[in-house]
């Protein structure tokens, strides 16, 4: 779970669901290297794990290190997300 002020937000039922969602998105970004179509992946991606959650998430993308533009590789290139938990905004990157 990133270290945010936001966490203080959230109740601990919240918190364990934000926790568990952390532990998927660092499972996406060793899934994604088996995906030859890195978009598709995503997209898919974010529709199950709104559904799974029940969140809202605004993005969810992989993009590159050292210019931040969307990528397609994944060397060189981090996960970003931003969700909302119970209208509260927590944003990462992998």
């Amino acid at each position: 779970l990133a270290l945010s002020s936001r966490n203080y937000l959230l109740n601990r039922n919240d918190l364990e669901i934000a926790k568990n969602i952390s532990k998927k998105f660092f499972l996406i970004k060793k899934e994604i290297k088996q995906n030859k179509n890195i978009k598709k992946f995503l997209l898919d991606t974010k529709v199950y794990l709104q559904k799974k959650f029940r969140i809202k998430i605004e993005y969810l993308e992989l993009r590159n290190e050292k210019n931040l533009k969307v990528s397609n590789k994944i060397k060189g290139s981090k996960l970003f997300i931003a969700y909302y938990l119970k209208n509260i905004r927590l944003i990462d990157n992998i």
